[in-house]
């Protein structure tokens, strides 16, 4: 099976309508691709595995579920409950319909509800969203996390993975974000500093963890005398890792061996 070209994150809801019904067809075709049983993990009874991929059955699922109080009333539409166990059709139409109660009786009167498929309803609550903004405001911060939720748990569910972000946290540790410019340099956001291709590689590196052994390869000391900084100075930086061999921030450990050639 061809893997679908990646849809990449995105930062406002209509685009994030836009994408779901690709989302939601691409996950349609890897409804049967699961190994049966490979979920719960090891061997199991053949009549208890799943005939397919169960979260992608629960994520296209189309009942809506209605919640209920304990007087057994209907609760609003959109209420929550902690269970989750909507699939976002059933979410989709839930919205379509507040929406549509919060727009009758305003001018341009809203369209009439659409097909419950995703592509109908995305492109309904696309055409509406605007108008609904100056309506309601207060709750479209709720549609907009909603949205954001299920884009973000399709892509992850079709294994897209969004790249790191790089942030400037040396030297001015402002935390800014930072941009490959269009001439292959790195600058940062916020204070505007600047990188070329080779010192971000070897800022990478100075912010990587390492061994004792690669640390004392990199800054020119010996594994020796590492080790006995390690059981002699109370201020050695503490392992980032608990395994086997302790691994540490390489930025750490310069610090360190350039303490200790002050001291000597």
């Amino acid at each position: 099976m061809t893997r679908p070209d990646p849809i990449p994150a995105r930062s406002e809801t209509r685009q994030r309508l836009a994408d779901l019904p690709d989302l939601a067809a691409h996950l349609h075709l890897r409804m049967l691709t699961s190994a049966p049983g490979a979920e719960h993990g090891g061997k199991s009874d053949p009549a208890r595995r799943a005939p397919g991929n169960i979260d992608v059955m629960h994520a296209l699922d189309s009942r809506i579920y209605p919640h209920r109080r304990a007087d057994d009333q209907l609760l609003d539409p959109c209420g929550r409950d902690a269970d989750g166990d909507r699939g976002l059709p059933g979410e989709l139409a839930l919205w379509c319909r507040m929406i549509f109660e919060d727009l009758d009786g305003y001018e341009p009167a809203p369209d009439p509800l659409p097909r419950q498929t995703i592509s109908s309803m995305c492109a309904w609550l696309a055409r509406h969203y605007r108008v609904w903004v100056s309506v309601a405001p207060e709750v479209v911060v709720e549609l907009d996390a909603e949205i954001e939720r299920w884009h973000t748990r399709l892509r992850r569910m079709l294994g897209e993975a969004d790249p790191i972000q790089l942030r400037h946290r040396h030297l001015t540790n402002c935390g800014g974000l930072i941009d490959q410019t269009a001439g292959g340099w790195f600058e940062c956001r916020n204070c505007h500093h600047t990188w070329t291709g080779m010192q971000m590689m070897q800022e990478a590196r100075f912010h990587a963890d390492v061994t004792l052994a690669e640390a004392a390869d990199q800054l020119g000391v010996t594994l020796g005398q590492l080790r006995q900084w390690r059981k002699r100075d109370a201020d050695f930086p503490r392992p980032v890792t608990s395994g086997h061999p302790a691994r540490y921030w390489l930025r750490d450990l310069a610090a360190h061996v350039e303490t200790r050639k002050r001291r000597a």
